[in-house]
């Protein structure tokens, strides 16, 4: 992997192209992720007014990957391969954002508009339905909102300050058929404490759910009055869903996300001294 990255006051982008080669003989290339040769994004954001901010995210990439090299059941080289055509992809995302906020609250409604879209080799548009620009774009809809309550406390004779922070989190995003494009390097996050505030469950831009849901979450700190440490820190939280996602991805064990609520996910910090610290 080989990348030049840069960023200033409102902006962050980069060039970067990545290759993978196999390691293990047992298996063929079939297994290996797919080479972006190149992948070229960039980020800008701008506070435009004090209640007002404008962002755009986009991504460009170019998907290449070996042919797969069979092997008979002896784990040895056929000579037989097969062609794994790619494609390009182009991912923009501009936002704008309402940053709202009092003493002890903040509101934060954001719209994003997502549009994706694909070259792809012949190849693989045969395998996906024969469309060799297939293409995604809906709105994201978000609300970010919190309170912030606080009170003096002691502790083995320490002053902390001792705070409550309720947070809610409200996500929207309509359904859109994406079974004409293809997967290149997008995987469902690990189920943690970050899913619960994220509008995507995807690490890339090849699928974006559907939602209708409102994750609820509340944190709690103790900071250490005299020198500004934070000496715990403990969350819980859980979403929602008001609504059946209809995209998933089924085929790498996702489990389809229904109605109801999700598992619950806490988090908790402890500094034992100023060096160490135990979390879970």
């Amino acid at each position: 992997t080989f990348g030049l990255y840069g960023q200033g006051n409102s902006w962050r982008a980069g060039l970067m192209a990545d290759r993978y080669q196999l390691i293990d003989y047992t298996l063929t290339e079939r297994s290996l992720p797919y080479n972006r040769e190149p992948r070229a994004y960039a980020e800008w954001s701008k506070q435009l007014r004090p209640w007002l901010e404008a962002g755009i995210w986009s991504e460009a990439v170019r998907f290449s990957h070996d042919d797969v090299r069979l092997k008979d059941a002896d784990y040895e080289r056929t000579g037989v391969s097969v062609a794994m055509p790619g494609g390009s992809r182009v991912d923009i995302k501009p936002y704008l954002s309402m940053p709202l906020a009092g003493a002890s609250w903040y509101a934060t409604p954001t719209v994003a508009w997502r549009h994706t879209e694909y070259r792809l080799d012949q190849g693989l548009a045969d395998q996906l339905g024969g469309d060799r620009s297939p293409s995604r774009s809906l709105p994201i809809t978000t609300v970010d909102a919190g309170m912030f309550f606080d009170r003096e406390t002691t502790l083995d004779g320490k002053s902390f300050l001792h705070t409550l922070e309720p947070r809610l989190f409200y996500l929207h995003a309509p359904y859109r058929d994406q079974s004409g494009i293809p997967i290149f390097d997008t995987r469902a996050f690990t189920f943690s404490w970050g899913q619960l505030f994220r509008d995507s469950r995807y690490t890339g831009a090849d699928r974006q759910n559907d939602a209708h849901q409102l994750t609820m979450a509340l944190s709690t700190r103790l900071i250490d009055q005299s020198t500004g440490r934070e000496k715990l820190s403990a969350s819980i939280g859980q979403i929602q869903y008001f609504d059946d996602s209809r995209v998933s991805l089924v085929n790498q064990g996702e489990v389809p996300v229904e109605q109801g609520k999700s598992a619950w996910v806490a988090d908790a910090n402890w500094a034992i001294t100023d060096r160490w610290t135990v979390g879970t």
